[in-house]
């Protein structure tokens, strides 16, 4: 998660919602808005930035934000022990003029540097003390300034990311300012295009990035339920059905509970004969005119040297019985539960 050393597009577009640019360029507009930087000057032959810097801002993890994070930054990715797999073309030094303006110097003119600053998540602010002395938990874990915190990641799994509740700093171009509107976002890592595509018809997310063109079509042909928009790099599949607790409950809980219910329900439908049966035989389950298995068990003993079927046929008749409901959610069990299934 090092926004710095890693070179996965799928990384880096976790890091966009965590960290915030000095600088916002957005593609339908050529203008620049303000970020982290509220205003910055080019130098006539267009080799120093000065960029002023906002005096609100705290990293998520309570490191102020300075003009001490912004020529760690850069300097980082200059410092060949840094072994960063970001460069900045044409990079040669920061001054910081005071605690919240900083110049960055270039040997010769970089003409895209201005715009790649919210291009690149690289390029955006990162917290020195924490990179500096705890590269492990940054690297898992980066402290940002952006409307979200990464608060777990475990590769090849899912990160986990949580409202910032201090982010107050977004461009005007928004129209909206404040925390987040998610209170969190679950990040999973699906490798297999055609999992992620599952994933999204079976209502187990929201979003998937990346899907596979051999797929398009048929996420084009569903009920309404998902939303294939494509675009010159990727196709994102977007589920569009309203998520509600009952809906919750009906596609994803009820059907890991329903198999063991149904069996539990047979094995309590035998108890239920086999009790009633044996009070039946004591005396104590129905009485007369009510016919009882248990009841007419217990009174053909009286007759089994002349009339064995008298006790015979209600012995069968229990034992036929709690055997079929028991065989009847063995087979349920067999049938429905995908555990046993794969097998």
């Amino acid at each position: 998660m090092d926004p710095q050393k890693t070179g996965l597009a799928a990384t880096s577009r976790i890091l966009f919602q965590t960290l915030t640019p000095l600088v916002w360029k957005f593609p339908d507009s050529d203008s620049f808005f303000p970020g982290l930087a509220t205003q910055w000057q080019i130098s006539p032959d267009g080799n120093e930035y000065t960029f002023s810097l906002r005096n609100d801002v705290r990293f998520d993890n309570g490191e102020p934000f300075n003009a001490d994070s912004v020529t760690y930054t850069f300097d980082r990715m200059k410092d060949p022990q840094a072994q960063t797999l970001a460069t900045v073309p044409n990079y040669d030094h920061s001054e910081k003029i005071d605690d919240y303006t900083v110049k960055l110097v270039f040997s010769q003119p970089y003409g895209p540097f201005l715009a790649l600053l919210s291009a690149n998540v690289a390029y955006m602010p990162i917290p020195p003390t924490q990179a500096r002395d705890r590269p492990d938990e940054f690297g898992l874990t980066p402290a940002g300034t952006g409307p979200f915190t990464i608060t777990e990641y475990v590769p090849k799994s899912h990160a986990t990311l949580v409202r910032n509740p201090n982010y107050n700093w977004a461009p005007s171009y928004f129209s909206r300012n404040g925390p987040g509107l998610l209170n969190q976002i679950n990040w999973r890592i699906v490798e297999e295009p055609a999992t992620r595509v599952a994933t999204l018809q079976s209502g187990e997310c929201d979003m998937v990035e990346e899907v596979a063109p051999a797929l398009v079509p048929d996420r084009e042909r569903s009920n309404g339920a998902a939303q294939v928009i494509q675009s010159n790099f990727k196709d994102v599949g977007i589920n569009l059905e309203l998520r509600t607790d009952m809906r919750i409950m009906a596609m994803h809980i009820l059907p890991n509970v329903a198999v063991p219910i149904l069996v539990l329900t047979t094995v309590a439908i035998a108890w239920a004969i086999l009790i009633g049966a044996s009070l039946s035989f004591l005396g104590l389950g129905a009485q007369p005119p009510f016919a009882e298995w248990g009841r007419d068990l217990s009174e053909g003993r009286n007759y089994m040297a002349v009339a064995w079927w008298v006790s015979t046929f209600p012995g069968l008749a229990i034992l036929l019985t709690i055997l079929s409901v028991n065989l009847l959610g063995d087979g349920l069990r067999d049938t429905l539960d995908p555990r046993l299934q794969q097998r």
